[in-house]
């Protein structure tokens, strides 16, 4: 017997009930106990991370057309047009700045990850093994209570 854990949010869990009609599993999702306090500073990293994939991205693909653009010149002995010249360095310009608030992003983004996510029940003044055994007991009787769940509903469906 075993135990998983699937992380569906709720943009995927109209796919996600779709896939299990497909494959004749009707079972209900069970929540997995969280601490909601954790949320908001977890949300705040995902989407600034998020945000700086997007921009990097966006980034590099300016870049690479524009580097196309000049191999291609290059290859072919044609010497770029004064107005493509000029919008070259306005671009590299552009991207320059957007370097600059990329790496702010970056920045921002280790900063954030590199602070700890502390959930409201635990105190870390006195850090001991009794405290470290309390937060084990408390993950070990919320799987145990998703187990039971499961079963329950298991057993429901049978009847």
């Amino acid at each position: 017997e075993g135990f998983t854990v699937m992380l569906v949010g709720p943009d995927d869990l109209q796919a996600y009930k779709n896939i299990c009609r497909t494959l004749n599993k009707e079972q209900e999702l069970l929540n997995f106990p969280i601490d909601v306090s954790l949320l908001k500073p977890l949300r705040t990293r995902v989407r600034l991370a998020s945000k700086l994939d997007t921009e990097e991205h966006k980034l590099r693909k300016s870049t690479k057309n524009q580097s196309w653009l000049e191999q291609t010149a290059k290859a072919m002995d044609i010497i770029l047009d004064e107005e493509l010249i000029e919008e070259k360095e306005e671009k590299e310009r552009v991207q320059k700045e957007h370097k600059k608030i990329l790496k702010a992003m970056r920045v921002e983004l280790d900063h954030l990850l590199s602070q700890r996510l502390i959930p409201r029940d635990v105190s870390l003044s006195y850090p001991s093994i009794q405290a470290l055994k309390h937060h084990e007991t408390v993950l070990e009787k919320s799987i145990d209570r998703m187990k039971t769940q499961g079963r329950r509903k298991r057993t429901l469906e049978k009847r």
